[in-house]
């Protein structure tokens, strides 16, 4: 409990309870009933001015005031109990001092009521700042929870990236080596057309140099000198065909270099295109994930205490209204009109002041009052 809290003066219950119980003897009451009203105002005479005063000076700062309060409250309620329990039958009993009765009443329940009421609104004051610090704590956690979206998402979106000029430097990759395969193609079409206009030269100079060994072999004068013609000539197509035969491996060798630089050139293009698929798959993902990041914040639940023996309520109080904006509503919602009260007389007076006065809505007639005098 606060021991801070201010110092409220309380008056204390004037009233001598014995001597106002003697004077009303038009009541029948008993000894025995009057000795129990006495000892039951007694008791609530010496125990209201403390309650008053507990209910004027504390203030609730902790769950502990606030279950402190209640117990309070309670007995409060058990002295109102008692004092009823005391005076409603003997209020029942005679309508002659039933305001009598009543105003005694009165001076206890009052007093109790208005300790009640002081101790309520305290209690009340004390949830609304406990709803106001959880709405601060949960804009708080909003605005983290905002915050943390925010890098994840710029995270992601980095790794999107990231994949994105992956997958752009693979396709180049993937497109300059399908590039230089169609080169190495157009080279070997260009090696093996000159490869076969070499053999084709090859084979045309074999060819005349077996038509001039027969020429000169017809020509010869003796055997001998065909003999050697033909040797000669011999030599000759031999040397013509082992030349064919190196052109022909030359043409061999140059195609499977070709075609392994193609294969190599190919499987450069595929990995690259595999590399270029699976990075703009992983683009893809982590563009998907920085679209969706939701990350929650808690939620917080504002500590109303609950008591044993008390319930809560809620209720809507008007904090401020600003008449323009919610008179430019009605135009959107008819339904409010209900809530707009229009000050007719004002409407009369201001009518009255000024016959040019004319608003939209409002039709006026003019009336005549005739007044009579006495003769």
């Amino acid at each position: 409990m606060n021991q801070n809290a201010p110092k409220v003066e309380v008056e204390a219950i004037p009233l001598e309870l014995a001597p106002v119980l003697d004077n009303t003897r038009a009541l029948v009451v008993t000894d025995k009933e009057k000795a129990q009203i006495i000892a039951t105002l007694t008791n609530a005479k010496e125990r209201l001015p403390a309650l008053q005063k507990f209910a004027a000076s504390v203030v609730i700062a902790s769950q502990s005031d606030f279950e402190v309060v209640a117990a309070k409250r309670k007995e409060i309620k058990a002295i109102q109990k008692e004092v009823k329990g005391v005076l409603d039958e003997p209020c029942k009993k005679t309508d002659i001092i039933h305001r009598a009765w009543t105003s005694l009443k009165g001076l206890f329940i009052d007093s109790a009521d208005e300790a009640d009421s002081i101790l309520e609104r305290k209690q009340s004051a004390f949830i609304q700042e406990q709803k106001r610090i959880a709405t601060e704590l949960q804009a708080k956690l909003d605005r983290e929870a905002l915050e943390k979206e925010r890098i994840e998402r710029e995270k992601q979106n980095a790794a999107a990236r990231k994949q994105r000029e992956i997958e752009e430097a693979e396709r180049k990759k993937a497109e300059e080596a399908r590039r230089k395969q169609q080169e190495a193609l157009e080279a070997a079409r260009r090696a093996e057309a000159e490869a076969k206009r070499k053999q084709l030269e090859a084979e045309q100079k074999a060819r005349e140099a077996e038509q001039e060994a027969i020429r000169q072999a017809a020509e010869a004068k003796n055997a001998k000198e065909r003999e050697k013609i033909q040797r000669e000539a011999a030599e000759k197509a031999k040397a013509a065909l082992a030349e064919k035969e190196r052109l022909e491996r030359e043409e061999k060798a140059r195609n499977e270099a070709a075609e392994k630089e193609r294969q190599r050139l190919a499987k450069i293009a595929a990995d690259a295109d595999a590399k270029a698929s699976a990075a703009a798959v992983k683009a893809e993902v982590r563009e998907e994930r920085a679209a969706n990041v939701n990350i929650q914040s808690a939620t917080v639940v504002a500590n109303i205490p609950e008591v044993k023996g008390s319930s809560n309520r809620k209720q809507w109080l008007v904090k401020s209204v600003d008449t323009a904006k919610f008179i430019a509503a009605v135009a959107n919602d008819p339904s409010l009109l209900g809530f707009i009260k229009i000050d007719e007389g004002a409407l009369k007076r201001s009518k009255g002041a000024n016959p040019y006065f004319a608003p939209a809505g409002v039709v006026f007639i003019e009336d005549i009052i005739v007044a009579s005098r006495a003769k």
